[in-house]
């Protein structure tokens, strides 16, 4: 704006400048005239009137292209004004139709990338505006250790056995706030998947809270699966012993279901809980298959500054990591896998879908049939 408003002081000092000049030099040049040639008053007083008349054609002339020229600075200088009274004041730009906050933003989008590349850039930013956007996550901090069991009580259960498992002790939390409108978070459903294909598909919908990759021994689950229900929530209350805390509210569980596809539960709240902006801290332990696991840490909401911290002891464990992540946080996990702990903490946004696979190998498995 400042460039424009100089552009047209500069203009019309110029013009003025002109004006002065060309009016003094023809009164210099009356004035000899009239001096050096005697003529009369009304000689000189008719070259003066002949004069004017002569200008007036060329002065029209010049208001007419000086107007269409300024016309041109006059309207960027408002344009750019408005720009900066807008962009200054978001509560006003808050005042339009959506659609009319849309387009203001995609013709920002396309002065500053042409139109080339603008509806590439627009793909990317419409699954963050709109009816449908993208509900964001932050203080987002998701702490997974693996434990040998040291006896068959830390499995909780005779069902069982331990020599087949690791205990998995996990604790994830983070505040969700909601593009528009409210959950409804009276129940939730917690899911714990025993077929990568169920997981990935689970981890793209909303029915689930929380959703685990779960690798238990084909005659194991079956044996869960011929439990009657009381029995069910007994072995998923004494060995997974969830906890769940949504805005400092505790959750219990209240029915679970055991099936080919894994294991799902049902969290109830003790009051009604319809919240736009939310906190939340799960914390739980789980059964996992010894000989081979996998752990998928998977970033389906736009998240600030995830912290992943991944636990393990060197000496029964072998772990393998792999991050589909922002560059820094691939950089962060080369710096920072030091013996037993993995620890990876992008900088700034991770948008959707990223995220990491820890894979877990007993060092010295036994092997056996499932």
């Amino acid at each position: 704006m400042a460039s424009l408003s100089k552009q047209r002081k500069s203009l019309r000092f110029a013009t003025l400048m002109l004006a002065i000049a060309a009016f003094a030099v023809w009164l210099v040049l009356l004035i000899i005239k009239y001096l050096t040639t005697g003529v009369s008053l009304g000689s000189l007083f008719s070259d003066i009137t002949a004069n004017i008349l002569g200008i007036i054609p060329p002065i029209i002339i010049f208001n007419f292209v000086y107007e269409y020229v300024s016309k041109q600075y006059v309207a960027d200088d408002i344009s750019e004004q408005l720009m900066e009274t807008l962009t200054g004041n978001p509560a006003m730009i808050g005042t339009f139709r959506p659609e009319v906050r849309l387009n203001f933003i995609k013709a920002g989008i396309r002065s500053l990338v042409g139109d080339e590349k603008a509806d590439m850039v627009d793909g990317v930013l419409e699954p963050y505006v709109g009816e449908n956007a993208h509900n964001m996550r932050t203080h987002f901090m998701y702490d997974i250790d693996i434990d040998a069991c040291m006896s068959q009580d830390d499995i909780g259960t005779s069902l069982l056995h331990r020599d087949d498992y690791f205990i998995v002790r996990e604790s994830l939390s983070y505040t969700r706030v909601l593009a528009q409108g409210e959950d409804d978070l009276t129940k939730v459903n917690i899911g714990f998947f025993v077929e990568s294909d169920h997981l990935s598909e689970e981890l793209l919908g909303k029915t689930f809270l929380f959703r685990e990759s779960l690798k238990i021994l084909p005659k194991d689950l079956q044996k869960l699966i011929n439990l009657n229900d009381d029995e069910k929530l007994a072995f998923v209350n004494s060995c997974f012993q969830m906890q769940l805390l949504v805005k400092s509210v505790e959750y219990h569980m209240v029915s679970c279901s055991i099936t080919a596809i894994g294991i799902e539960m049902t969290m109830e709240s003790p009051e009604p809980m319809r919240l736009h902006e939310y906190p939340v801290l799960l914390g739980f332990r789980m059964p996992q298959q010894r000989r081979r696991s996998d752990f998928l840490v998977s970033v389906t909401e736009p998240t600030f500054a995830p912290e992943i911290i991944f636990r393990y002891k060197p000496h029964v464990t072998s772990v393998s990591t792999y991050t589909f992540m922002n560059e820094d946080a691939q950089l962060l996990h080369l710096a920072g896998a030091i013996k037993g702990r993995v620890t990876i903490n992008p900088a700034g946004w991770v948008y959707p879908v990223k995220g990491v696979v820890f894979i877990v190998e007993d060092v010295a498995a036994p092997a056996k049939s499932g």
